[in-house]
């Protein structure tokens, strides 16, 4: 009668001589999944809902002109969804329109931003 411990060991000894399978071709993960979820796997807070979420630094003076617009939009929603066409109308004049930002001459590279007056 075998033991335990003999049966391990002989379980053992048998798994040691069986060829062991290849292991797959690795492919890229990542190459179907949409960057929100790549995000959300690894911990980053992109999105928020299916917006992608950004900051951008903007001059003071920009926070009344988009104000603005704002409350002369009666349809808009919130001041979020002015500041996301401004950006949508940007990516079409930059897009479509050919339209390019201008850079001042400086050691570091500045971007021109338009002055308004009120």
């Amino acid at each position: 009668m075998m033991s335990i411990f003999d049966e391990l060991d002989l379980a053992e000894k048998e798994g040691k001589n069986k060829p062991r399978k290849k292991k797959p071709v690795f492919n890229n993960a990542l190459e179907d999944t949409s960057r929100a979820k790549t995000a959300k796997a690894a911990g980053r807070t992109t999105h928020q809902g299916n917006l992608w979420a950004r900051t951008i630094r903007l001059p003071p003076e920009y926070q009344d002109v988009i104000l603005k617009i704002y409350q002369n939009e009666p349809r808009a929603k919130s001041i979020a969804d002015i500041e996301r066409w401004i950006f949508a109308k940007g990516l079409e004049a930059y897009f479509v329109h050919g339209e390019r930002p201008a850079y001042a001459e400086s050691l570091a590279r500045e971007i021109e931003l338009p002055i308004f007056e009120q």
